[in-house]
């Protein structure tokens, strides 16, 4: 289900601002990320999220909607949400913020960087049953919000990735898919003509190169051609806008653990 104003958002209506102004909001998750957002919260039970990353609110209605809409169940513990962006008051003039309070929906938020953030929730015992990452798309600030995210869930937890078709965090969640714990679960498929031709090329080359390469051991694939090439974004079921990562157990790598990505 879609929250009535997250569907106008993704309609081209525009909202209303702390100032009153109207604005047309972008980069808002698509109708079938929400979508995908509520039914996984629906489907493994999922009381508490962290959001890193709010903007316009999209992806926070969708939370706040999932969560009240299992107020009913027997089970249900108190919904809970924690969001962190460093920039809703200064960029976005609490806009997305303002959206949750109209809907009637709570909320705990933190205005502060996420690497200033996660290592404070860390430190105080935090948990949650769900982390939706959808923060600062640099590689290196990708791999920081998994890295906690990782920590701050449950085992058996969910962490949601935003914008997988960006190249610098589908390699942050390749490195981190590599993790024995960590499986991908489901996602929301990308657009089969995503990117430039060159790049559908490239994709086609990787597909076309992947069976001849199962007779190389994998160890030596790794050690002499790009991780992409080996195991393509199809195969591996990252071919996706966003995709939902399930914690299986514990981290229990050695010290010198690596694997190609």
């Amino acid at each position: 289900m879609l929250h009535p104003a997250f569907e106008k958002m993704t309609n081209g209506e525009s909202i209303v601002d702390s100032e009153g102004n109207q604005v047309l909001p972008g980069g808002y998750i698509s109708k079938e990320e929400g979508l995908f957002i509520f039914n996984l919260i629906r489907e493994y039970g999922i009381s508490s999220v962290l959001e890193i990353g709010c903007a316009f609110g999209g992806s926070s209605l969708q939370i706040g909607f999932a969560l009240s809409s299992r107020s009913g169940e027997a089970k249900a513990k108190k919904p809970r949400h924690v969001i962190i962006d460093p920039s809703q008051h200064s960029d976005y003039n609490d806009t997305g913020l303002l959206g949750l309070k109209r809907a009637g929906f709570t909320y705990e938020f933190r205005n502060e960087p996420s690497e200033i953030a996660l290592p404070g929730l860390l430190d105080s015992g935090e948990t949650f049953d769900m982390v939706l990452c959808d923060g600062y798309h640099t590689f290196d600030h990708t791999v920081l919000d998994l890295f906690y995210a990782e920590r701050l869930i449950h085992e058996n937890g969910i962490i949601v990735v935003d914008d997988t078709s960006w190249p610098q965090v589908n390699r942050a969640v390749r490195f981190f898919l590599r993790c024995p714990h960590i499986r991908l679960i489901k996602g929301v498929p990308a657009d089969p003509k995503r990117g430039s031709f060159a790049r559908r090329m490239l994709q086609r080359i990787q597909e076309w190169s992947y069976w001849p390469l199962r007779l190389i051991p994998e160890r030596v694939a790794d050690e002499i051609l790009n991780g992409s090439f080996v195991r393509p974004d199809s195969r591996i079921g990252l071919f996706s806008t966003m995709v939902a990562l399930q914690k299986t157990g514990p981290d229990v790598r050695p010290d010198d653990w690596y694997k190609q990505f």
